[in-house]
Formats: structure tokens, C-alpha cells, sequence
């Protein structure tokens, strides 16, 4: 079995050790990096549910409030002044 991507070898060049420590700091930076786009995404996924579901809303106010004019409009069958 391999050692563990975190772990560094002990028998590497001082040059070589250096590289890894330097690649495992980005690794960890990557990932936080990633972590924190996913929450942001989240948020955004539910901010954008919230302002679907009141859109919705407002449109259903907006065809509500069109029929009940509509029909106040015109109570003699439509047919204009």
C-alpha cells in the first residue's frame, strides 16, 4: 500500500520535499478554495428558489387583479362605451 497524499516522504532532496510541502499547501488551498464555491453555490440555488417562488406569487396577484378589472370594466359583456 502507498503512503498517504498528506504524508511526505522522509528519503526525498531537500529540493524535492520542498516541492511536496509546497503542493500539499496549494492541495489544501484548492480545497478550501472548492469548499467555500460550493457553499456560495448553495446559496445562490436557494435564493434563486426564494425569488422563483415570489415571482410566482406576483404573477399569480398580477392575473387576479387583471380578471377582477377585466370584469369590472366591462359588466355588460365587453362592449365599450
Amino acid at each position: 500500500m502507498s503512503a498517504p497524499v498528506h504524508a511526505l516522504p522522509r528519503d526525498l532532496p531537500p529540493e524535492a520535499a520542498s516541492l511536496d510541502a509546497r503542493a500539499l499547501a496549494r492541495l489544501s488551498g484548492l480545497r478550501a478554495d472548492l469548499a467555500e464555491g460550493e457553499r456560495a453555490l448553495a446559496d445562490l440555488d436557494r435564493r434563486r428558489d426564494q425569488l422563483s417562488a415570489t415571482l410566482l406569487r406576483i404573477s399569480g396577484a398580477i392575473t387576479v387583479l387583471e380578471e377582477l378589472l377585466e370584469g369590472r370594466a366591462a359588466p355588460d359583456g365587453g362592449a365599450g362605451a
